[in-house]
Formats: structure tokens, sequence, C-alpha cells
């Protein structure tokens, strides 16, 4: 993979296909029309971890997007917040009106601070991202918990978190949900309802979430 800026060319968007936080920043880029490459790496071999990635991204992870100009940032929210502030993208992604934007940005720390990780402690063993099952039962208690935040809270009285259309927090949290279809966990009427609306308003929603979707057939097929 390229880890140089080219001079008038795109930004570059690094990812993991299986992997939602590399998602948000995707459909973002997508939905938004910004022109970007997307660039794959693999985990297996070590992609992230080499002196020329290291140097962008210390932490050896993805997402982590590049700039045409040079400029790099990692970390997903944080990649979605500069995306909006950049390329002038559509005022609904990314609210200039601070209580719409206060909101957002309660349901992005929320995301990363409490709905994620319940997520993790109960769909990472059943994808095979961790071997420790120990936790999956208290999970998906503190799911029900989470979940009914994002209906009865987030989404009482807007279709999507922002309002009337997406914003970046409902590619936050919506994408990551989608993990839990590879576990036995029974979602909601509610949540799925809130799944398949996005979806119908996000013209990119297959050709990003196609290979998670691909990946938990095949496991749902071995189990």
């Amino acid at each position: 993979p390229s880890f140089v800026a080219a001079e008038g060319g795109v930004p570059k968007l690094y990812i993991h296909r299986l992997s939602a936080n590399c998602m948000g920043p995707w459909m973002l880029l997508r939905e938004a029309d910004v022109p970007f490459e997307l660039i794959e790496m693999d985990l297996t071999k070590g992609d992230t971890h080499t002196p020329e990635f290291l140097a962008m991204n210390p932490m050896g992870k993805v997402p982590t997007y590049m700039e045409q100009d040079g400029l790099v940032v990692w970390e997903s929210n944080a990649i979605m917040r500069h995306i909006c502030e950049r390329h002038g993208v559509p005022e609904h992604f990314y609210p200039r009106d601070v209580n719409l934007r206060g909101r957002i940005e309660m349901a992005l720390n929320w995301r990363q601070t409490v709905l994620y990780p319940h997520v993790a402690r109960v769909a990472y063993p059943f994808l095979g991202f961790s071997k420790d099952g120990s936790k999956v039962d208290e999970g998906k208690t503190l799911l029900d918990k989470d979940l009914g935040v994002l209906t009865d809270f987030f989404l009482r009285e807007t279709p999507f978190i922002g309002g009337a259309e997406p914003c970046i927090a409902d590619y936050a949290i919506a994408l990551p949900i989608l993990y839990l279809y590879a576990t036995d966990y029974r979602l909601a009427g509610k949540v799925r309802e809130y799944l398949e609306h996005l979806a119908a308003r996000t013209p990119s929603w297959n050709e990003v979430t196609n290979a998670l979707k691909d990946f938990m057939a095949e496991l749902n097929q071995a189990a």
C-alpha cells in the first residue's frame, strides 16, 4: 500500500472490510460524494505494523485517513468529524446548530464509552475476534439497557439521531450493531427497524457492509 500523499490526488482511507469502525468513515465519504482512494490493509500480514504505517498511526490500527496534503487523522469518529469540517459535506451529516451538534457529540461519546464495549463483549467471541466468552451473558444484559437508550432516547422523536436524515452518529452507532447478527442475541424490533430504515436511506450500504454480511453468513453455516 502507498503511505505517501499524492500532490493533486485524493484522500486515502486505510481500512479492513470487517471493521465496523472503518465502515463509518467509508460510508460517509461515499454518501457525501467526497472523492477518495480506499486502501485495504491485510491485518494477518501485519500491514498496519510496518514502519511506514506506524509513522502515520503509531497505534497500528485502522481506520486511518490521509488527506491529499498529507495530514493524517485516526480514530473513526475523529475521521468523520474531520471529513465533515474539511470537505463541506451536506449539513445533516454534522449539523452546525449548537443544540443538534451537542446531541450528536453526546451520541458519539456514548457509542465509544458504553455501547461499543458492550457490543464487543457479546459479539467478538462469536466473530472469532476474541477467545474470551466469559462476559457474553453480562454483555447481553447491558445491551438490553443500551439499545433501549438508543430507541427510547436518541430515536424517541426522530427517525435518526440528528433528525430526519442520517448523521455521522447514526453510522458510528448502527454499523457495530450489525455484529450482533452473528450472535444468539435477538435485537428488538425497534432496533431492527432503525437499521433497515438507515440502510434504505443509504445507497452505499451494501457496498460497505457486504463483506461483513458474507463473513457472518459463513460463520452461521459453519456453526
